[in-house]
């Protein structure tokens, strides 16, 4: 299933917002009329509804032993509510024109998992959770190098007064892994994808249109 929606991804740290900002109508100049929705809180029913029915197309989708093994059920459970609350949050907008799912879309959580939760998220297991949840019809990916990535997050989360002993750069090296194989796999998936490189791509973005996959 797909929505008529734009979502950015990219590792912690590498500038989405910021990037969003200073580009404005720029960056989605190719899509035509959008607007930008902000996240919105879903009825506490309609995300347990969600959250559910997630966890079980998910455990359906596999044998029932291989699903336990695989899910840790107790270790992803935090992974399967962020993205029911997502998707609660999506169905609850009933959209019908193109807009930017801006820090609501499905996809962000898949990556924050990996990096806040060290969750291990198979190409298998990965394939299963994209079938079962509401794509966006655009997916902007935003890359730099892990170690570039890494230190201003931590820079940005000391500013803040977050606790960063739990991060290491191993941690983004992963995560810069997965995003790549969850590019590839929406690719696969009939999902446009833009993926810019933040160091080269942008220097010359503004009225020149990037490749779309």
């Amino acid at each position: 299933m797909k929505y008529e929606s734009i979502e950015m991804i990219g590792l912690s740290g590498v500038g989405k917002t910021t990037m969003f900002y200073n580009l404005g109508d720029a960056l989605f100049q190719d899509l035509g009329i959008y607007s930008t929705v902000h996240p919105i809180n879903p009825s506490k029913i309609d995300f347990f509804f969600e959250t559910t029915l997630l966890t079980i197309k998910t455990i359906i989708s596999f044998s029932f032993l291989r699903s336990l093994f695989d899910l840790k059920l107790l270790d992803y459970i935090s992974l399967l509510m962020k993205l029911g609350y997502r998707i609660a949050s999506i169905k609850m907008r009933d959209l019908n024109s193109l807009v930017y799912l801006r820090d609501s879309g499905v996809l962000m959580p898949l990556i924050s998992a990996v990096i806040d939760d060290k969750l291990q998220i198979n190409k298998g297991l990965l394939y299963k959770i994209l079938s079962n949840i509401p794509l966006p019809k655009y997916v902007y990916c935003v890359y730099d190098s892990p170690d570039s990535i890494y230190n201003r997050f931590i820079t940005r989360e000391k500013e803040l007064g977050n606790k960063i002993e739990n991060y290491a750069l191993s941690d983004f090296e992963n995560a810069n892994n997965f995003v790549f194989e969850l590019v590839e796999m929406l690719k696969n998936m009939r999902v446009n994808v833009v993926v810019i490189n933040k160091n080269k791509d942008l220097d010359n973005f503004r009225g020149r249109p990037l490749k779309l996959y």
